[in-house]
């Protein structure tokens, strides 16, 4: 049985509230073990530095909530991290040297976008099997 990854990219405007948006979520193509070892230690199978795993935002936006409490009882390993974050993983997976892990490299590119135009991002995610 394989693992899937259940993932969210949230926005707020940079310094005004706590108040987050969804922006857009994403069932991926393919596996990616290796990034799911570099994003919460999920199938580590290379030696891959993990980032912690912090657990659902009190603060998550309204769609990404209602995603999590389909998959609450069975998926595990919830999370998020920043655009700076998700940009280690991707350099974590591409220093172990046989995965370009293209869709994550598509997805930091649109949190940039935002960034760019003045809002803070983050990708809240999790898995099931």
């Amino acid at each position: 049985m394989g693992c899937d990854i259940h993932f969210h990219v949230e926005y707020r405007r940079r310094g005004r509230g706590d108040v987050w948006y969804h922006s857009a979520a994403n069932k991926f193509s393919y596996r990616d073990y290796d990034m799911f070892a570099a994003l919460a230690n999920v199938r580590n199978y290379g030696n891959i530095k993990p980032l912690k795993v912090k657990g659902i935002p009190n603060n998550v936006s309204f769609l990404t909530f209602h995603d999590y409490g389909l998959w609450e009882k069975d998926a595990f390993s919830y999370s998020w991290c920043t655009s700076d974050e998700l940009n280690d993983c991707i350099s974590e997976v591409r220093r172990k040297g046989d995965n370009d892990p293209v869709e994550f490299v598509a997805i930091l590119a649109y949190m940039k976008v935002f960034e760019d135009a003045g809002y803070d991002t983050r990708a809240v995610f999790w898995f099931d099997d």
